[in-house]
C-alpha cells in the first residue's frame, strides 16, 4: 500500500486494508501481507487493523543474463 506524503496520518491506508481483509474473508480466504522490517508505518497499520507478526519471509532475486 503506498499512500502520497500529503495524505499520511489519515486513516485512508486503514480503510482500505480493512476492506480488502473484509473481501478475503469473505471468500473463505485468509488475509496475510508481507512488508520489510524496516517499515515502521507500515507495520503501524498493519498492527491497528488486527494483524500481526508471525515470522520472517525470505525472498531471492535471481539476474538470469542470456
Amino acid at each position: 500500500m503506498c499512500t502520497h506524503p500529503d495524505y499520511l496520518g489519515r486513516g485512508y491506508a486503514g480503510i482500505l486494508l480493512t476492506e480488502q481483509i473484509k473481501r478475503v474473508i469473505n471468500t473463505n480466504g485468509i488475509p496475510f501481507l508481507h512488508v520489510l522490517a524496516d517499515n515502521h508505518a507500515a507495520i503501524r497499520v498493519y498492527e491497528r487493523v488486527g494483524l500481526k507478526a508471525r515470522g520472517p519471509m525470505l525472498g531471492y532475486v535471481l539476474n538470469i543474463k542470456k
